[in-house]
């Protein structure tokens, strides 16, 4: 009866504490896939459970899956500890690639005013025109458009459905 509260109905009605009844739900366990790889430590003979109760493919698969977030976190301090080292700037910078790393959304690209913006990519295209490649290997590995040539039909069917200029003139006369 400890996880009976009173409340103004209950109050109210004499036999509510002895009609209470507390009911628990547990989910139940997912079994976990059987481990095909051995982990050391652990002798490969497969008994159908042991003493305990857990299988070992179970022990295998919890004994990895430690392992892995133990990794992770490692990994994680790591970065921590080498963000420590650089300056605000590039402090900021770090935490925002480790938050993108980490599943956050990348912050939005800063607004810049359009004629500012048009003065710099014009300049880019000027040194770009200006600037002489050391070799002709920029214009090799560009695509050459090759003017496409027309076969010509010479079967019976190629002619099939054109009037030709010549037979024009001799219809009008």
């Amino acid at each position: 009866m400890d996880d009976f509260i009173p409340t103004r109905g209950a109050q109210l009605k004499k036999n509510a504490s002895m009609n209470f009844v507390s009911v628990t739900y547990k989910a139940p366990k997912k079994k976990s896939k059987p481990a095909e790889i051995p982990v050391e430590g652990i002798n490969s003979d497969r008994s159908p459970k042991d003493t305990v109760g857990n299988s070992k493919e179970d022990r295998i698969a919890e004994a990895r899956k430690k392992q892995e977030i133990e990794m992770k976190r490692a990994r994680y301090d790591v970065i921590k500890f080498g963000m420590s080292g650089f300056e605000k700037a590039k402090a900021h910078k770090a935490k925002i690639a480790l938050a993108i790393e980490l599943g956050a959304k990348p912050p939005r690209k800063r607004k810049r005013n359009y004629k500012e913006l048009k003065v710099e990519r014009q300049k880019l295209k000027e040194e770009e025109k200006t600037k002489e490649p050391a070799s002709g290997l920029s214009r090799s590995l560009k695509k050459h458009r090759v003017p496409r040539t027309r076969k010509k039909d010479n079967d019976i069917l190629g002619v099939y459905g054109k009037v030709q200029k010549k037979d024009m003139s001799s219809k009008r006369k």
